[in-house]
């Protein structure tokens, strides 16, 4: 009987380990020798995660972090091979063929390639997941909502949450001069999206605890194997019906924007936002301006929004607004308390810009601008784009600190590289490592220090275009850039206007990223010290 049972359990052994060898061969001889047939430098693999690597893992290191060293490696090449799982992905390290594949051949790489499937996950269904002419069509409709003149206009609603925020930020100084920068900004970027993109008071300045808060985190993380998965290989995913989005999260920001449509359809509201022209896309296809016309030049698809697709674009807008809006002033903030004389350069800028006493005058624009600037003692919309030392520290600490640590596509098409005879194929992903890019000594002299004057005009007409990449480029750059500008800087402004910062003994240095987001935000509270100016 004993002697049964042992045959049984080693023929079973038996088979497994051939499975295990069969497995382990087709990887090793088959799917890991593809670069190597190509004749194109590459990483060795390791079955079966390609070149992911244990410390990703095992969150010792991000995703973005994992990229960056993947470029670093092999930066003198204009592109080389990886393995993301059974994958084989390209990485674009030169800029001028970066610029081809965003630019020049972008019918060729239209698509970001990460997970996209709104039937498992019907709020991924948005514009920075979407593929092809549903995003092309999508586009073109939602691009009217971030003009100048939609800018300034709610230029009016981010000052008043600023202000507040300042309040917040006094009330504390009277308890402690010890301030934790991140959660303060995040909520003000929350209070602030909400009150521009659909009308309402989320007052999360006020109430900390507020489960717009603690959902908005939530959709966010996920942990750094998940989130290649979902970015490289997303049919994995998809055919084991796994959503990108935390459930949770998912269905408390699909009820919440549901309701918020019905109740302004309800309400016959016609607020100027961007739930009003959601709204618009549900009925009639398109935005149309106040005589009733399509309020874009270009042809439009007039099919209409389902509910689900535009609660999927407002559930973006909310996400993309305030995480990446908060990074950008968190990590700015953090810099300017390492590098004082940069903070008061921007200290001396806003002063001087509240201070003057520009009369009207219409021959004299600069004048006319002051004039504008200095009402109410508040910068204006006008004023705003003033501060070019802010444009500069927000512009360095996106090289420093990208919100997006890399981009991604996926070849539609099979296309010749320029002077090269590789053809990428259908189907390839396709890796550019932002922060690889953003911190190269050859491209930007002493990375690791921070030096706004590097955007400068003279100092970024001197480098090539497409070696900064902080919002993307091409037809699919960030289509909010200007309204994520616009807030960290009005944020940067009112701030800086009453407060000095500095580290103090709680101040993380280096800052590390989280490990459970594929956006690089900041892992742990960023404490930094601070004082009421004197002026």
């Amino acid at each position: 009987m004993f002697e049964t049972v042992g045959s049984v359990l080693n023929f079973k052994l038996f088979w497994i380990s051939a499975i295990i060898f069969v497995f382990y061969s087709y990887f090793k001889l088959i799917i890991y020798s593809y670069w190597k047939r190509h004749d194109i430098p590459h990483d060795k693999p390791t079955v079966p995660f390609g070149n992911i690597g244990m410390d990703l893992i095992t969150k010792k290191v991000s995703i973005g972090e994992k990229m960056k060293f993947s470029y670093d490696k092999y930066k003198k090449h204009p592109f080389h091979g990886l393995y993301m799982f059974h994958k084989p992905t390209l990485m674009v390290n030169d800029p001028e063929v970066i610029k081809y594949v965003l630019v020049k051949e972008f019918t060729h790489f239209h698509d970001r390639g990460m997970y996209f499937n709104d039937k498992i996950d019907p709020i991924s269904g948005h514009l920075f997941f979407m593929t092809g002419d549903r995003w092309r069509a999508l586009r073109i409709k939602l691009s009217p909502s971030f003009t100048s003149g939609k800018l300034k206009n709610m230029y009016p609603f981010v000052q008043e949450i600023a202000d507040e925020m300042v309040n917040i930020a006094s009330e504390n100084l009277e308890k402690t001069n010890v301030l934790e920068i991140k959660e303060l900004v995040a909520r003000y970027t929350t209070d602030t999206i909400f009150s521009l993109a659909f009308g309402f008071n989320a007052n999360t300045l006020r109430n900390p605890d507020s489960e717009f808060r603690h959902y908005g985190d939530l959709s966010i993380k996920n942990a750094p194997l998940f989130n290649a998965i979902a970015a490289f290989t997303p049919y994995i995913l998809e055919f084991f019906k796994i959503p990108f989005t935390n459930a949770k999260a998912a269905a408390f920001f699909i009820k919440l924007f549901k309701d918020m449509i019905e109740q302004r359809k309800m309400e016959k509201k016609n607020r100027k936002d961007f739930l009003n022209l959601l709204i618009e896309l549900i009925d009639h296809g398109q935005i149309r301006d106040q005589e009733g016309e399509n309020s874009t030049d270009e042809p439009v698809n007039l099919t209409k929004l389902k509910l689900l697709e535009a609660v999927a674009q407002a559930f973006v807008f909310f996400l993309a607004g305030f995480e990446t809006s908060s990074s950008i002033v968190t990590h700015t903030l953090y810099e300017l308390a390492l590098n004082p004389d940069e903070q008061e350069k921007l200290h001396q800028d806003i002063d001087e810009l509240l201070k003057r006493d520009g009369g009207f005058n219409y021959e004299n624009k600069w004048h006319f601008m002051v004039s504008q600037a200095i009402s109410s003692h508040k910068l204006s919309y006008e004023g705003m784009a003033m501060l070019y030392n802010a444009d500069y520290a927000i512009s360095e600490t996106l090289r420093k600190h990208p919100s997006l640590p890399f981009l991604n596509r996926i070849c539609v098409k099979d296309c010749k590289l320029p002077n090269s005879d590789f053809v990428v194929p259908e189907g390839m992903p396709i890796i550019i490592s932002i922060s690889g890019l953003h911190r190269d000594p050859n491209i930007h002299p002493d990375p690791d220090k921070f030096d706004p004057t590097r955007f400068s005009k003279e100092n970024i007409a001197a480098r090539h275009p497409y070696a900064y990449l902080a919002f993307g480029e091409g037809p699919r750059i960030c289509i909010g850039k200007r309204l994520g500008i616009m807030m960290s800087t009005v944020a940067l402004a009112t701030l800086l206007s009453k407060f000095k910062f500095s580290v103090c003994d709680r101040t993380p240095i280096p800052n590390r990223y989280s490990m459970n987001s594929i956006l690089q935000t900041p892992g742990d509270g960023i404490y930094l010290g601070m004082e009421k100016r004197k002026k």
